[in-house]
């Protein structure tokens, strides 16, 4: 495999100041409108999941593999998908949402919250739906480098369970990790799972790159089951990888050749440093070229 650099990616991060815009089960709202009540399964328990998606020039990318993980989130959690969820209606109504934004290049949340009544045990699976755009310029995903300062959060782990692999609205492991990150000056820390090894960070999927080797742990780790993980998995295998899902822990993650996180709407992030040990970018680099040379053209 080749590791040698392309055309380079110029792109500007998400503006946080950049206006929010709101569909809630099909009604355009505004950033300063309410939208949870405080009877709310999702404001009483986080009842709820959410799948983060990145537009680019109009496109929703991965959205068939969004899709599809959000019919497993809802099938372990004991969710029903309504109509106006099926695939095609839903695709349409994001495009309409970020339309209603003026919004080509940018990222969706799209949350997913179960209704009705009920304390613990809920007394329905029907859900609602809220589709949140924020616009930014640029389509591409930045550039990797200058890496991130890698921590590690040992406070919490990841449960070992099926939620694990849920994006859920209830996410105080990660809450506590990012305050943890932002106290120690890390970008980002590893979070582990029961076992004592690594299932991802706190906001990442991440990979270890040994030689023309790169490694994951698996979903039988806990690890979130990322979209943009499985992207890179297949990217880095037809360009002529050996990729791996096996269990990793901290001296595996050290003893790296390069470390490189990933999520769908940051692309790839390099690891400049972890451990006190300093890492290259090589694979990263090639690989986050790869992605934005997949991003669609702009739509007519």
């Amino acid at each position: 495999p080749r590791t040698e650099r392309s055309s380079p990616s110029h792109v500007t991060r998400t503006d946080p100041a950049l206006p929010v815009l709101y569909n809630v089960n099909g009604t355009i709202c505004g950033a300063d409108e309410p939208i949870i009540t405080p009877a709310s399964r999702i404001y009483r328990y986080g009842d709820g999941f959410f799948e983060s998606m990145k537009l680019a020039n109009g496109h929703v990318l991965h959205f068939e593999r969004h899709y599809r993980r959000m019919q497993r989130s809802a099938m372990l959690l004991g969710m029903v998908l309504d109509q106006r969820l099926r695939e095609d209606l839903l695709r349409e109504t994001i495009l309409e949402t970020c339309k209603a934004a003026d919004a080509r290049n940018g990222r969706i949340r799209l949350s997913i919250l179960r209704e009705g009544n009920g304390l613990y045990a809920p007394e329905t699976a029907a859900v609602c739906f809220i589709i949140e755009v924020q616009a930014w310029q640029e389509p591409l995903y930045a550039e990797p480098e200058p890496g991130i300062q890698l921590g590690d959060f040992t406070e919490l782990t990841k449960n070992a369970n099926y939620l694990s692999l849920v994006k859920t609205t209830s996410a105080l492991l990660y809450v506590m990790g990012g305050l943890h990150a932002r106290r120690h000056g890390f970008d980002d820390c590893v979070v582990y799972n029961d076992y004592g090894r690594v299932a991802e960070t706190v906001s990442c999927n991440i990979f270890k790159v040994d030689g023309d080797k790169i490694i994951t742990p698996p979903l039988s780790e806990y690890c979130l089951d990322g979209v943009m993980r499985s992207v890179v998995m297949e990217t880095a295998k037809a360009y002529g990888y050996e990729v791996f899902e096996q269990p990793i822990g901290q001296n595996d993650l050290i003893a790296s050749d390069e470390i490189f996180l990933t999520s769908v709407v940051k692309g790839i992030r390099c690891v400049a440093k972890y451990q006190g040990k300093q890492f290259r970018y090589g694979v990263a680099r090639m690989l986050s070229d790869l992605l934005n040379k997949a991003i669609p053209a702009p739509q007519a």
